[in-house]
């Protein structure tokens, strides 16, 4: 969802008199809603959303609900998008548009979604003179002073009313094989511990594996765990550290799109099509375990000094 943000930014751009929803999962989606990127949501899981992919005889998977909207837009991985604007166009939705995934595997996915993207609204906006938003500017989740603070208070990180200088680690991902060892994570917590930096290890549902481990573990002053933090109040925080650190997740992409300096540890060859947008490092290798403490430590000291 994080990966196709600035293609859904831009489409609120220009069209701002449309009413914008979004079909997702709608515990993610939820973010978006809050942050008046769109107006409302359909959980992907919807029994309506099931008749786009098939027919079926059951009436709660009619698509007459299709007829309240105008326009319907989406991005796809594989063969499906083609299929959806077939079926939809059989449905009667004549402006229905859907972005392949890129021929080329080392073009940035949401890049080309963004790209795409302009291309299908170039089809039917008027003007060709037009002025686009940069990719850059959609890239960003609007997270407002209130919600940081709110956010602040949240994590325990509201000192007088100025935060502290800290950073944010996330060690998980979806999948084991894109996870840096748990060990160096907390090697990482040690050393910026000594240099005096604070932090918030975070952890998702995606990490359930590493609870046991981790309820084991002593952090060293100034840290503290949170296990699976609400995501409004974990993005509101993203904007106010001072680095994050973590893996090929969504976390990572959504650090990114609050604008947080990020250095996420990449396999190599995720990383041309997953890379995160926005003021992001990557460190990538064939195996990310074999990724080095120091030259994390060292890459994330230049992130830290750098004005």
């Amino acid at each position: 969802m994080l990966v196709v943000l600035p293609s859904v930014r831009l489409i609120r751009g220009c069209l701002p008199d449309h009413r914008l929803v979004l079909v997702c999962r709608e515990a993610y989606g939820k973010l978006l809603e809050e942050t008046n990127v769109v107006d409302a949501l359909i959980s992907w899981n919807d029994r309506k959303v099931a008749g786009l992919f098939y027919e079926a005889e059951d009436s709660g998977l009619r698509t007459e609900w299709l007829r309240d909207y105008s326009i319907l837009a989406g991005w796809m991985m594989g063969m499906q998008g083609a299929y959806l604007e077939t079926r939809c166009r059989g449905l009667g939705m004549d402006q229905c548009y859907f972005v392949g995934p890129p021929e080329n595997s080392a073009e940035s996915l949401s890049r080309h979604y963004f790209e795409g993207t302009k291309a299908l609204l170039r089809g039917f906006l008027p003007g060709n003179g037009r002025e686009w938003s940069a990719f850059e500017e959609c890239a960003r989740l609007p997270i407002n002073d209130g919600m940081r603070k709110e956010s602040l208070r949240f994590f325990g990180m509201d000192h007088g009313g100025e935060a502290p200088e800290f950073a944010i680690i996330h060690p998980g991902s979806g999948s084991v094989r894109k996870r840096w060892p748990l060990a160096n994570f907390l090697e990482v917590t040690r050393e910026w511990s000594d240099r005096g930096l604070r932090g918030i290890l975070v952890t998702g549902e995606a990490e359930e594996d590493l609870a046991e481990e981790l309820a084991r573990v002593s952090l060293p002053a100034g840290w503290r765990l949170f296990s699976a933090p609400p995501l409004r109040e974990l993005a509101a925080l993203l904007t106010a550290c001072s680095i994050y650190l973590g893996n090929d997740s969504g976390v990572t992409h959504l650090a990114a799109a609050c604008g947080c300096r990020v250095l996420s540890l990449f396999r190599r060859d995720l990383f041309a099509l997953w890379k995160p947008y926005g003021n992001a490092r990557v460190l990538a290798e064939d195996d990310v375990s074999v990724i080095k403490i120091d030259r994390v430590l060292n890459t994330a000291s230049k992130i830290l000094d750098r004005k």
